[in-house]
C-alpha cells in the first residue's frame, strides 16, 4: 500500500506535489510546530521556488500551471478553482497589518502572471486578473482586470 502512495507521489507532476507540501506545512502549524512549518516553508521555497507562508487556506482544487516565483502571505484564503499562474504576489498592504488585510479570493479566478493583490480586498467569484495587473481594490463578480496602458506624449 505505501510502495503505491510512494509510486503515485513521484510520478506526479510539481504541480501536484507542491499542493501535498502545502498540506504538511499547514497541519504543522495548525498543530502549533511552529520549528516544522518553517522547515517545510523553506523547503518549498527552495524546491519550487515559492514563498507560501504558514497559515494560508488554500482549496485543494487550486491550480499552479507554473509555481516559480509565487508568493502568498498568511491568512490568504483561497477558492475552489483558482488558477495561479507565475509570479503572482497575494498578500496584505505595505501600510496594513493584521490577520484581517489579507486578500479573498472567491472561487473560479484565474490569476496570471505577474500580478499584484494586495490589501484587505475580495476578488469576486469567476474573475480574471490579466497579466502584470496591480489589484487594490475589491473586484466583483465575473470581472477582468487589466493593467492600465500608459499613454505615449509626443
Amino acid at each position: 500500500m505505501i510502495n503505491q502512495i510512494i509510486k503515485c507521489f513521484t510520478r506526479s507532476s510539481p504541480p501536484k506535489k507542491i499542493k501535498y507540501d502545502i498540506e504538511v506545512m499547514n497541519h504543522f502549524y495548525i498543530k502549533g510546530r511552529r520549528r516544522l512549518a518553517q522547515h517545510w516553508q523553506r523547503r518549498i521555497l527552495y524546491k519550487y521556488g515559492c514563498d507560501i507562508e504558514p497559515g494560508v487556506k488554500i482549496h485543494p482544487s487550486c491550480v499552479f500551471p507554473h509555481p516559480i516565483g509565487i508568493t502568498l502571505g498568511k491568512n490568504v484564503v483561497i477558492g475552489e478553482n483558482v488558477k495561479i499562474h507565475q509570479n503572482v504576489t497575494i498578500g496584505s498592504s505595505p501600510f496594513k497589518s493584521g490577520k484581517d488585510s489579507m486578500p479573498k479570493v472567491k472561487n473560479n479566478v484565474t490569476i496570471f502572471a505577474g500580478a499584484v493583490i494586495a490589501g484587505d480586498l475580495i476578488v469576486g467569484q469567476g474573475a480574471v486578473i490579466g497579466a502584470n495587473a496591480v489589484v487594490s481594490k475589491d473586484v466583483p463578480i465575473e470581472t477582468t482586470v487589466v493593467p492600465a496602458r500608459p499613454t505615449t506624449i509626443i
